[in-house]
């Protein structure tokens, strides 16, 4: 995610040459899907199936948004862009949610808060990592199309370069959220939520009509 918000943010400034506010804005496709796979998917899935589908189809579906965006070109319509970044948001969302509740799974209350500092700092270092390895192969990348073609250097051809160092990267991106993917469905075991079932009382006592003194 970190890594995909630079080069996006790059795309959207030095490619199609927006504003700083109108490339802030042009992230809202993928946020609001975000929000909606987090609070309306995942969470409601992950009271009734296993957490296991779910990651393993989020991240299914954030794999198809990836190839959505490095498919991309400089000549690119917001709505291409937009149903790229909403594919994406979608799937992160969902598959987040759930990965985030199980890696505090059976965790003591005693250990509850060094347990969300791992996690938080896992997070930021795997973040970190992942943003200087895709902007070094997105840079590389367009260095090396940049020499493929000699010649003066004109905007559009930079531009062209730029877009083949992104999708470059988009690519590796997707292939690391396709091994997640698969990391997810070998090694997420856990079962799904226990029902609590409904007592007969329960029952009796909703049916009952309640009554008037």
């Amino acid at each position: 995610m970190f890594g995909m918000f630079l080069l996006l943010s790059y795309y959207f400034q030095q490619v199609k040459e927006w504003s700083p506010v109108m490339a802030g804005l042009a992230f809202l496709p993928m946020a609001v899907p975000q929000a909606l796979g987090a609070t309306q998917i995942g969470a409601r899935l992950a009271h009734r199936i296993a957490p296991r589908p779910i990651m393993v189809g989020g991240y299914l579906v954030t794999v198809v948004g990836l190839v959505l965006l490095a498919l991309l070109d400089a000549d690119s319509g917001f709505l291409e862009i937009a149903v790229a970044e909403a594919v994406v948001g979608l799937g992160i969302g969902t598959a987040v949610m759930p990965a985030m509740s199980i890696a505090t799974h059976g965790i003591e209350a005693r250990d509850a808060g060094v347990a969300s500092a791992m996690i938080n700092s896992s997070q930021q270092v795997g973040g970190s990592i992942g943003t200087a390895l895709l902007n070094t192969v997105a840079t590389s990348s367009a260095a090396g199309y940049l020499m493929s073609h000699a010649g003066p250097v004109q905007a559009h051809t930079q531009n062209q370069a730029l877009v083949h160092g992104y999708s470059v990267a988009y690519w590796l991106a997707a292939a690391f959220v396709l091994a997640a993917a698969l990391v997810s469905a070998v090694m997420v075991d856990a079962g799904a939520p226990e029902q609590t079932p409904v007592q007969e009382g329960d029952d009796a006592f909703d049916a009952a009509p309640a009554s008037v003194h």
